[in-house]
C-alpha cells in the first residue's frame, strides 16, 4: 500500500484555458482512500446499478495496472502499460482515474458532498435545460451555496486542451438557478516522461442561489454512492429518491462481486447515526446539529483498519486489507 502526493494548482479564473496560476498546494491521499474515492465516483455516476458495480470491481486492477509505485509518494502512471492501450480504452481508464482523484480531492480534501449532476438536476429542477452536463454538483459543508464541477484527466504534460473542454462544461451551467460556482479540474499524469500528476483547477464564476432543499438534495444522493459500495441497495434507493432497489437474480451476485474485488466482503460500513438521520430526514437537515458531528480529513497510516472519512462515513475493514484479494 502506498500514500501519494499531488500538487494542486489553482488558477485565474477570468483569463480562460490559458489562465495564470494563483495558487499552489498539497494534497495527500492513501492508496486506501483512492480506491474508495474512484469507486464511489463510479457508483455515483449514471447508468444501470449493475453497470456502475461492474465498472467499479474494475479499480484495484486498473491501478495495479496503471500505477508505477515504486516511485510513490509520487502519483506516476507506468507509460510501459498505458500505451499498450488502444485510444478508447487509455481515454476511459485515465478518465476513471482522474474522476477518482476529483473526488477525493473535492469530497475530502475540501470537505464537500458530491453527486451525479444531471441525475440531481433532473430531479429538483426538471425544467431547467442543460446546454452542458458536468459531472458532479458539490455542496462543501456548512456553505449555503453549490457549485458545478466538470473533472478530466489526460496523460499530457498541459492541462490546456481538457481545461479548455471542461470549462466548456462548467460554464455551460452559468445560468442554472441553484449554482453559484463551477469548476474545471484537470488531473495531468504526463505518461510520456513519467512526471508526477498534479490537480488542476479552475473556477468561472456563476450566479445562482440554492434553496435548502437543493442542497439537501446534493447531500443525502452523495450517501448514495457509499449505501451502494456496502451493497445496501434499498437505502441507496432512498437517497436517490427512487421507490425500489433492484432485486433479481443478479443483485446478490453483483453486491458480493464488487465487495470481495474491493477486499471488503468481511467489512463493516457506518454512518454516524446524527448524520444518517439527516440523510433521510428532511426536518433533520434543516435542524443542523448534524454538521457538529462531521469529521476532519484524517490522513490515515498504511497499517490502518478503520477508515474514516468527513462525510461521516466509515469504514471498519478489521484485520483485513484492501487490496488482498485483488
Amino acid at each position: 500500500m502506498s500514500t501519494f502526493d499531488f500538487e494542486v494548482l489553482e488558477y485565474d479564473p477570468t483569463l480562460g484555458a490559458a489562465a495564470q496560476r494563483v495558487g499552489v498546494s498539497n494534497f495527500s491521499l492513501s492508496e486506501k482512500r483512492l480506491i474508495i474515492s474512484t469507486v464511489r465516483s463510479i457508483l455515483a455516476g449514471r447508468g444501470t446499478w449493475a453497470v456502475r458495480h461492474y465498472l467499479a470491481a474494475s479499480v484495484i486492477p486498473t491501478l495495479h495496472f496503471f500505477v508505477d509505485r515504486a516511485r510513490a509518494p509520487d502519483f506516476c502512471v507506468a507509460g510501459v502499460n498505458v500505451f499498450q492501450l488502444r485510444d478508447f480504452s487509455l481515454t476511459s481508464r485515465i478518465g476513471e482515474l482522474a474522476q477518482g482523484i476529483s473526488y477525493a480531492y473535492w469530497a475530502f480534501h475540501r470537505r464537500s458532498f458530491v453527486t451525479d449532476f444531471v441525475d440531481w438536476s433532473k430531479t429538483v429542477h426538471p425544467y431547467v435545460p442543460l446546454p452542458t452536463r458536468p459531472d458532479y454538483v458539490v455542496s462543501p459543508h456548512g456553505a449555503s451555496y453549490l457549485m458545478a464541477v466538470e473533472a478530466k484527466g489526460t496523460v499530457s504534460h498541459s492541462p490546456k486542451d481538457q481545461m479548455r473542454k471542461a470549462l466548456r462544461q462548467a460554464k455551460g451551467t452559468a445560468h442554472h438557478p441553484a449554482l453559484s460556482n463551477a469548476f474545471g479540474t484537470v488531473v495531468t499524469f504526463e505518461a510520456q516522461v513519467s512526471h508526477p500528476a498534479r490537480i488542476h483547477i479552475q473556477d468561472p464564476e456563476s450566479g445562482g442561489n440554492a434553496t435548502m432543499r437543493d442542497r439537501w438534495e446534493v447531500f443525502r444522493r452523495s450517501f448514495a454512492s457509499f449505501y451502494e459500495m456496502a451493497g445496501d441497495f434499498d437505502k441507496a434507493a432512498r437517497c436517490r429518491g427512487e421507490e425500489g432497489s433492484p432485486r433479481d437474480q443478479r443483485s446478490d451476485f453483483v453486491r458480493l462481486s464488487l465487495l470481495a474485488a474491493l477486499g471488503l466482503e468481511h467489512a463493516e460500513f457506518t454512518v454516524n447515526p446524527v448524520v444518517e438521520r439527516a440523510v433521510f430526514e428532511f426536518s433533520a437537515f434543516e435542524e443542523g446539529g448534524w454538521q457538529e458531528t462531521l469529521g476532519g480529513w484524517k490522513q490515515d497510516r498504511l497499517t490502518d483498519t478503520r477508515l474514516d472519512f468527513p462525510d461521516g462515513t466509515c469504514i471498519k475493514v478489521g484485520d483485513t486489507e484492501i487490496t488482498e484479494n485483488a
